[in-house]
């Protein structure tokens, strides 16, 4: 109730600044919309006017705007958080990162530069326009909406190069072929992001840039186990496809499925998520070796890692999920879903163990046989890690950054 009173204050105040074209009045649409989505955007939006909050100074080191959809301890905003390390270190780069909401990762960001919210920028179309070629380069991350219109409608005013760094497989075809015409250049995280952006315009000036992981070190398990563990992490919903690997488990003898815990980490977001969740936990029900676990700090997480044996991904659709490619950072048994992009980068039954996403019976079976003969498996962990090393280790992916942005940046 104290929200909603928040928001209805919140409202009355802003009716008395509404805007009065039509750059201003997307801004103001996209602002509320957070407002009544979002209660943490109560915190810092102001009203939808022509002042900038963020003084760009002009120094001998590049200025460069990142743009991320959001500062959530999630997939996207953490590969766009060590994309700013990178420019840090190579360039050593003046960083205004921008997003629309508060975040767990905020403080992180502002490790490596100043952070701003999108209420922040100027709203007047031509205003916006100048501030942007104070910067020597715009990155712009995945899913951020609301930047990629206001770029859109002031593309011809902008001088500065604009990327843009995608994460997903854009079924929001309009969405896409906006930021298509947008952007000077569109890296793309993984062979799936590139080749849906290619269905939509096979002339898209694309190339591929895969995210890079710091290198951590987990001490072995201390504790002796007697079971043996698996782990399915991620947003509980439809993509996801957790259904799959619930199924899988029902389909296993039950002999073996008492040897074995399975966990479920992740919360839903989406209100189709926790009706996908109810779901889940109904068809589980009465299955005693799985325990759901929602969403968790990264440090948690790791122990989970610690005491596991396999990381299983049972996407129907995932560019490059950072859960597996943990995996592979820790010498676990990957088992993944065909359509994923590590499945691309993985050779079957040598370092991963790849299903069809359709077929729980083959999983199962795979589950199984791990329980049952886990040493089995214990060169496709080894080899696992090899995938880290090649595509994802920092040192490959400063590499790739530097060899794509010195024609911008040097």
């Amino acid at each position: 109730m104290k929200y909603l009173f928040r928001k209805i204050i919140y409202f009355i105040n802003f009716l008395s600044k509404m805007p009065d074209d039509e750059f201003q009045l997307k801004l103001f649409r996209n602002h509320m919309r957070k407002v009544i989505f979002n209660k943490d955007n109560l915190y810092f939006l102001d009203t939808c006017n022509s002042n900038c909050a963020i003084n760009v100074q002009k120094t001998d080191k590049p200025n460069i705007m990142v743009v991320t959809h959001d500062f959530s301890n999630t997939g996207a905003p953490k590969v766009t958080l060590d994309l700013c390390k990178k420019l840090r270190e190579i360039y050593d780069a003046n960083l205004y990162i921008i997003g629309p909401c508060y975040g767990a990762l905020k403080d992180e960001f502002e490790k490596y530069g100043k952070v701003f919210y999108i209420a922040d920028l100027p709203a007047k179309k031509d205003t916006f326009a100048s501030f942007c070629n104070k910067f020597d380069l715009i990155l712009v991350s995945s899913l951020s909406k609301e930047i990629i219109s206001c770029l859109y409608i002031c593309k011809e005013n902008i001088n500065t190069p604009l990327i843009w760094y995608t994460h997903e497989i854009h079924n929001d075809i309009l969405f896409a072929k906006t930021a298509i015409k947008v952007f000077d250049s569109i890296l793309c995280v993984s062979p799936p992001v590139e080749k849906s952006i290619k269905s939509i315009n096979k002339n898209a000036k694309t190339k591929l840039l895969m995210y890079g992981l710091d290198d951590i070190k987990i001490p072995a398990c201390s504790v002796k186990k007697d079971k043996v563990v698996f782990l399915c992490i991620g947003t509980v919903n439809k993509r996801k496809n957790q259904k799959l690997f619930v199924q899988a488990i029902k389909l296993m003898p039950e002999k073996l499925r008492e040897k074995c815990k399975f966990y479920i980490i992740g919360s839903p977001v989406q209100k189709e998520d926790f009706v996908y969740e109810t779901e889940l936990k109904t068809i589980s029900s009465g299955i005693k070796e799985i325990e759901y676990v929602p969403n968790i700090p990264q440090r948690e997480l790791f122990e989970y890692y610690n005491k596991s044996d396999c990381v299983v991904c049972t996407s129907v659709q995932d560019p490059l999920p950072i859960v597996v490619t943990h995996g592979f950072m820790f010498g676990k048994i990957p088992v993944i879903s065909n359509v994923i992009g590590q499945a691309l980068l993985c050779e079957n039954n040598k370092n991963a163990v790849i299903f069809n996403y359709r077929n729980p019976a083959e999983l199962s079976g795979i589950l199984s046989d791990i329980a049952e003969n886990k040493e089995k498996y214990e060169h496709i962990a080894k080899n696992s890690r090899e995938i880290y090393d090649k595509y994802f280790s920092m040192e490959s992916f400063k590499n790739s950054v530097k060899n794509i942005l010195d024609k911008y940046l040097i």
